[in-house]
């Protein structure tokens, strides 16, 4: 099995060369912002993983650099401290397991002590079609891809999380190419919302859809708070 260290080394060696190539690019380098890996603490065994498609240039490390190293804590906690009154994804995420529930201290203690939260790619830029671009002039677009998702994958053995949030409908399909065959998984999809069983393994999957709006981000808040209602408990905390 991997190590942290070892995968982390493996990683930024790669995002350096993918840097080097990008900053050779006058239109590359105007498509992205850098990159980075986690948005909260580096947690072993968390209850959740949170996953979204990659860090968007609003993010704090937009500054052109590759940032490996762990945050010292999730960025949904920014909008608890009422640090980000405007992260929509935070707020809603925080209404989720306020259906099921949890009070804000409970939730909190969910983020900051049982979460991590990271992306399927490392690479900050203002949407997902810019990461496509900026790969296309490098010729590295295919490449980009199957590291990324071998990277997250190997992540998700490192860690062992219980459960994986899927910020999204891309993340969600995406996470499926962690898997050689479709037998490996059992899928359930309705309404905005689903989850993917692993076989052979207590792994599980959650996901949603999502309405890329500053007014509303999860596009069945409360759909996606009954699919999860069964596996979260507060006694687990």
């Amino acid at each position: 099995m991997n190590t942290i260290e070892n995968w982390t080394k493996e990683v930024k060696h790669y995002l350096e060369n993918i840097k080097e190539l990008l900053d050779q690019n006058e239109e590359a380098k105007k498509l992205y912002n850098g990159f980075y890996i986690w948005d909260s603490k580096l947690i072993y065994n968390p209850k959740i993983m949170f996953i979204g498609i990659n860090p968007g240039d609003g993010d704090k490390n937009n500054n052109g650099s590759i940032k490996t190293l762990p945050e010292e804590e999730m960025s949904f906690l920014e909008y608890l401290d009422g640090n980000n009154p405007t992260y929509t994804l935070a707020r809603e995420t925080v209404e989720v397991f306020s259906h099921l529930g949890f009070n804000e201290k409970e939730i909190r203690e969910l983020l900051d002590n049982n979460s991590v939260k990271t992306n399927l790619y490392y690479i900050i830029t203002s949407n997902m079609s810019k990461i496509n671009e900026c790969m296309n002039l490098i010729g590295k677009k295919d490449e980009f891809g199957r590291k990324s998702y071998a990277f997250t994958s190997e992540l998700i053995k490192i860690i062992k999380p219980k459960f994986i949030i899927c910020e999204g409908k891309k993340v969600f399909d995406g996470v499926k190419e962690f898997y050689d065959n479709k037998s490996d998984y059992e899928e359930i999809w309705s309404e905005d919302v689903g989850m993917l069983k692993i076989k052979d393994s207590d792994l599980i999957y959650f996901g949603y859809s999502r309405n890329l709006n500053k007014h509303n981000n999860i596009k069945n808040i409360k759909g996606f708070a009954d699919i999860i209602r069964p596996y979260f408990s507060k006694n687990d905390l």
